[in-house]
């Protein structure tokens, strides 16, 4: 897309590789912080990648938490 390593961008962005490594590779959430650095370097709105994170958090638990039962 933008034609950085992962290196490239977590300098960029102020992390470490392995952070961004992990975030990249959904071992780890997008958290408000560095939400805010890639909006800062890359443009994407913050809200925006945040709302992105919320609703696949939201997906995962509906998938891993099909047993609970609705109360009437």
């Amino acid at each position: 897309m933008l034609g950085l390593s992962v290196t490239q961008a977590a300098e960029v962005l102020g992390v470490s590789h392995a952070m961004l490594y992990d975030l990249l590779n959904e071992r780890a959430c997008l958290s408000p912080q560095l939400a805010w650095r890639i909006e800062t370097a890359f443009g994407p709105k913050a809200e925006h990648l945040l709302q992105m994170q919320l609703a696949y958090d939201i997906a995962e638990v509906r998938c891993s938490e099909g047993g609970i039962r609705m109360m009437h």
